[in-house]
């Protein structure tokens, strides 16, 4: 993924999903499960990147974080895509 469309798009991709747009600041997405309309992806730009803050189970943290690299510790833990 390289832009933010391809990026919303490819999350839209996933079973019972929209997007949002909950914000006055247009430059954040949020992708939220139709069922129960809860968030499970913000997607927004920073620095010249495009960033996910993702929810996940915690028991997957470690795995992400030592096998992705482009993975850091946030409040929601961020996937830079560069």
């Amino acid at each position: 993924m390289q832009t933010r469309e391809e990026t919303i798009n490819y999350c839209l991709k996933l079973e019972n999903t929209y997007k949002d747009f909950p914000f006055k600041d247009k430059n954040w997405t949020l992708i939220r499960h139709k069922e129960n309309k809860k968030v499970f992806a913000w997607i927004f730009n920073r620095d010249d990147h495009i960033w996910i803050n993702l929810k996940c189970e915690a028991g997957w943290l470690d795995f992400y974080r030592q096998n992705y690299p482009s993975i850091v510790p946030a409040f929601h833990h961020m996937l830079q895509l560069v």
